[in-house]
């Protein structure tokens, strides 16, 4: 099998998100190559709050937020902060400051937060599209 290089520090990065998805090294790659080669416009998101998973999708076509499964499933948002304090009322009633909505989701495919994609989202090349 043919092997490639990488700096340490990618691959601590590549074996935390592998882990935390209960898969290899190997498969974490294939997964983010096929997520640059398939790109699409809705992106897979998830949260946990207290012992309560959500799983939602963002559509860079117009900045809004549908959570999937979880509490508010079937519910849209126009902005991530909006679906996390929807989320978090639910979870943890009397916690007022709940931060970022960028912050607080996490991208599924690469376990990275949201925000990590806001300035691709607002670069030029992706239309119309803002953040809220």
């Amino acid at each position: 099998m043919p092997t490639i290089e990488v700096n340490d520090h990618t691959f601590s990065e590549l074996h935390r998100l592998a882990t935390a998805r209960g898969i290899t090294p190997a498969e974490m790659i294939d997964r983010l190559i096929d997520n640059l080669i398939h790109r699409t416009d809705e992106i897979p998101l998830h949260a946990i709050v207290g012992d309560v998973p959500t799983e939602a999708t963002y559509f860079l076509t117009d900045g809004t937020l549908r959570i999937t499964a979880g509490p508010f499933a079937g519910h849209t948002f126009t902005r991530p902060g909006l679906a996390r304090d929807a989320v978090c009322s639910m979870a943890l009633p009397r916690d007022r400051d709940r931060g970022d909505g960028w912050d607080f989701w996490i991208i599924t495919d690469t376990g990275e937060p949201l925000s990590s994609m806001r300035d691709t989202i607002t670069s030029p090349g992706w239309g119309d599209r803002r953040v809220r």
